[in-house]
């Protein structure tokens, strides 16, 4: 999982609170769908719960997901047990051609 401009303290609080699949955060909509995710305003998405807002205030969020096939290849903080989990879990990179 690759991050910009993300405090040492938002990286903390991902860390200890992993993303569950579910429709309330960029991330888990993004594996769930598997498509890129863009939402402009957190604060006006009706099914954008997750608290990590709490910590360091956004407004603007983008989750792409890795795929290999149409195969979900986890990024780090979604827990293996997600929904289509590749065989891969936990693969953070595609497999060379």
């Amino acid at each position: 999982m690759a991050h910009n401009n993300v405090s040492t303290e938002l990286l903390a609080f991902m860390e200890g609170n992993p993303i569950a699949p579910g429709r309330h955060s960029v991330t888990a909509r993004a594996a769930l769908d598997r498509r890129t995710v863009h939402v402009q305003d957190v604060r006006a998405d009706a099914e954008y719960s997750y608290t990590i807002e709490q910590v360091d205030p956004y407004r603007t969020a983008m989750a792409i997901p890795m795929l290999r096939g149409d195969e979900l290849a986890s990024p780090k903080d979604m827990p293996p047990s997600a929904p289509s989990a590749s065989k891969g879990a936990g693969t953070t990179a595609p497999s060379a051609p």
